[in-house]
């Protein structure tokens, strides 16, 4: 492809900037993901507040080019992972709609860069930067919120020089990292290589979109982005300040941009204690769905609650369990069964181990499928009690999982099945859980 230089594209007036905007957001009205453009700085940050956070009044600022910045929605739908929230990009938002028909989608706004993503790419400038900074106060000890980062570097300069960079400062401290590392998140550091598939780093957590290596894949313009990563950090007593900030880095060309899903700004990260577990959403068949679990660091507890049963039958897909942990219900002993089907999952078998609730159970070797039965009938346990029978479970891996767990029901009118055929009872309901870990212009460029 023949580009003009990035430095003749930079003189471009900001009336005539705004005209490709506004024509390039009538041009892709239609599809999956939704741009509105705001630089609202209230606006956007109650975008993405959730509980226990309290924004000081009048401490949101956004500083960048207008139409950098925005809400979105429909990203379920466009396969971006996150439905809805603000955007914040090295160009424009309206860039972001799909479908991917560009490998080289940029908008020069003209806005310089930001000392504090300066920084961390020692030896490089900024430039087009967007960043969202508000002071809050917490009701726990720790804050939390989900984002996705995407960018049009991906594939063809990866592992190179221009590595566009983004940063969530908290409290003047970059906590945009790889979950359960010190590692911040950019393109040389989560991507699937370069070629595709050569020297990739951390490709668990990369969505490939190049049209370039097969794609487009997702209805978003794109050529690569994350899965959905988790931000946990601690906070301060009292005041705090976050920085949210992305700009191109190397040069002005190519767009990127940082999804933060709305609401998800929060106080405390459910599922890290048994007080505040994953919470199921119930659907039309009576079915739980645990949906965009993050899992931070491997063998580490989380805790999920589903409906109230006599047993359980949990089962993962890609991934082992390592470790359980029941509550304390009835006279607070169960029986642990397992798989006796060669790895099927299909059929259990009393393994003649009695756990204790509230007491940590490890495996003898990782497993990927297990049963426990014997809570009591006479126990009566609510079903429509959020926290009811709160399960932590440990994993040996980070990343994308799925699994299941299967409650078995007891009633007057339906036995309980026995342990051999605990997959086949009739009167099971079935929930699932998604785990997530948790990404032309070459003749213009020198990698």
């Amino acid at each position: 492809m023949n580009f003009k230089s990035p430095l003749s594209l930079l003189l471009l007036t900001a009336s005539l900037t705004a005209v490709i905007l506004t024509n390039d957001s009538q041009n892709r009205s239609a599809h999956a993901l939704s741009i509105v453009a705001s630089s609202d700085a209230d606006a956007l940050v109650n975008s993405i507040l959730g509980e226990g956070i309290t924004v000081v009044p009048g401490s949101a600022v956004y500083s960048g080019q207008s139409q950098a910045s925005g809400f979105f929605s429909g990203g379920m739908l466009s396969g971006l992972g996150i439905d809805s929230g603000i955007i914040l990009t090295t160009g424009s938002a309206f860039n972001a709609l799909g479908p991917n028909n560009s490998d080289s989608e940029t908008t020069f706004n003209g806005f310089p860069g930001d000392s504090d993503l300066n920084g961390l790419i020692p030896g490089f400038s900024t430039f087009d930067a967007a960043s969202l900074t508000f002071k809050f106060t917490a009701e726990t000890n720790s804050v939390n919120f989900e984002y996705v980062f995407a960018s049009e570097e991906y594939n063809e300069f990866t592992n190179s020089s221009f590595n566009d960079v983004f940063g969530f400062f908290l409290n003047g401290v970059n906590i945009a990292n790889i979950p359960g590392s010190s590692t911040a998140v950019s393109i040389n550091n989560v991507n699937g290589g370069n070629p595709l598939g050569e020297d990739a780093s951390n490709s668990a957590f990369f969505n490939n979109n190049d049209l370039d290596d097969g794609g487009p894949f997702f209805d978003i313009q794109y050529d690569g982005f994350t899965v959905v990563f988790s931000v946990f950090a601690p906070v301060n007593p009292g005041e705090n300040e976050i920085k949210l900030a992305i700009a191109d880095a190397g040069d002005s060309a190519l767009d990127s941009a940082v999804f933060i899903s709305g609401g998800t700004f929060q106080g405390e990260l459910p599922g890290t204690t048994p007080e505040n577990p994953i919470l199921p959403d119930m659907i039309d068949d009576g079915s739980f769905i645990f949906d965009d679990v993050s899992i931070f660091n491997a063998y580490e507890l989380f805790f999920v609650n589903p409906d109230v049963a006599v047993g359980y039958v949990y089962q993962a897909s890609g991934v082992d369990f390592t470790e359980v942990l029941l509550p304390n219900v009835g006279d607070n002993s169960y029986n642990l069964l397992l798989d006796n089907s060669g790895g099927s999952c299909s059929g259990f078998s009393p393994s003649g181990d009695i756990l204790t609730g509230g007491i940590a159970f490890n495996f003898a070797s990782p497993t990927p499928c297990f049963a426990v039965d014997g809570i009591e009938v006479s126990a009566a346990l609510d079903p429509t009690n959020p926290l009811a029978f709160v399960t932590g479970l440990k994993v040996n891996d980070t990343g994308v999982y799925s699994f299941t767990q299967t409650p078995i029901v007891e009633n007057s009118d339906v036995p309980v099945p026995e342990p051999l055929t605990l997959l086949g009872a009739a009167t099971a309901v079935g929930f699932m859980a998604r785990f997530k870990k948790h990404l032309g212009r070459n003749s213009s460029r020198n990698s």
